[in-house]
């Protein structure tokens, strides 16, 4: 089932499954963000494997950027676009026709590999400020797919703020820049100090397993005992469908270099309040070059 609309307000879902004590809970949705100058087909592709290893819907948000438009109408405006740094000279219609484009274009290649698959997907249309309206359309239980490409450079901090804006949301999954980005490596899950919520490694579990790969977990500054804890427990929901290595780093600049080594599919991590930075952020995406997962606790 596929639908394409034009709209600001988020969907709203009444399907759900009863839990143990008989209470409606909301499935998963992966909330795709498009934006009209950066390649999307990685983003599609993560989205994909998303919502097939968690049965989710997807419904695929392009936003047409104000600012650039508003920029287009300036005289003798150019943009930079950001896939290969081009340089474009432009104009108010031109960058409406751009937009235009690129909506179909992304439209038409997620219905398109939907068609193959169970996923069921939706496609909507939205004008404003990239981060605004992926933080407005966002809803609890979604996992939310961004391209950092869209973001506006010229905010201090611009992925750790949308991660903060998106705050009713399970996750966000931030995708590589620029890279050659294929899903056959192992899944990584990255703690740092304290266990893991079982839900989260639920969920590394679901996707290993989506993709056929195989779960490494790495821990920074954990006490031996707490390395033992997520040893039983990753045991307990992985049985034996998976190898699990627990690998223990003392910090995160040395666990970066061996994500680096691992060449992962997807990097996991549940970070705290005040440990996430744009830095950080950077420094895992640099060295793994896949995927990363941003994950709320509880």
């Amino acid at each position: 089932m596929q639908s394409a609309t034009r709209a600001k307000k988020p969907m709203t879902d009444v399907r759900g499954n009863s839990d143990k004590n008989g209470k409606k809970s909301r499935p998963f949705r992966v909330l795709a963000g498009f934006g009209s100058m950066a390649d999307e087909l990685p983003t599609i592709d993560a989205a994909m494997i998303l919502a097939r290893a968690l049965e989710a819907d997807i419904t695929g948000c392009f936003v047409e950027d104000a600012d650039l438009l508003n920029l287009a109408a300036l005289p003798f405006a150019k943009a930079i676009r950001p896939s290969d740094r081009s340089v474009l000279q432009i104009e108010r219609e031109q960058m409406e026709q751009q937009f235009s484009r690129a909506a179909s274009n992304w439209q038409r290649t997620l219905f398109a590999r939907s068609s193959h698959s169970s996923v069921r997907c939706s496609f909507k249309i939205m004008h404003g400020a990239y981060s605004t309206e992926i933080a407005r359309e966002a809803v609890a239980s979604d996992i939310v797919v961004i391209n950092p490409l869209n973001l506006p450079y010229r905010a201090p901090n611009a992925a750790s703020l949308l991660w903060h804006a998106i705050d009713e949301a399970m996750g966000m999954v931030i995708m590589p820049e620029r890279s050659q980005w294929l899903p056959n490596g192992p899944v990584v899950l990255l703690i740092s100090g304290s266990n893991a919520d079982r839900s989260v490694l639920t969920i590394a579990n679901r996707i290993a397993r989506a993709t056929g790969n195989q779960t490494v977990i790495l821990t920074t500054d954990a006490a031996e005992g707490t390395r033992q804890q997520i040893r039983d427990t990753a045991f307990e929901i992985f049985a034996s469908e998976a190898d699990i290595r627990l690998v223990a780093e003392s910090r995160l600049e040395t666990a970066a270099v061996r994500i680096a080594e691992l060449r992962p599919s997807f990097v996991i991590l549940q970070p705290s309040k005040t440990s996430l930075s744009d830095a950080s952020i950077a420094l895992l995406l640099n060295s793994s070059q896949a995927p990363l997962m941003l994950m709320r606790r509880g």
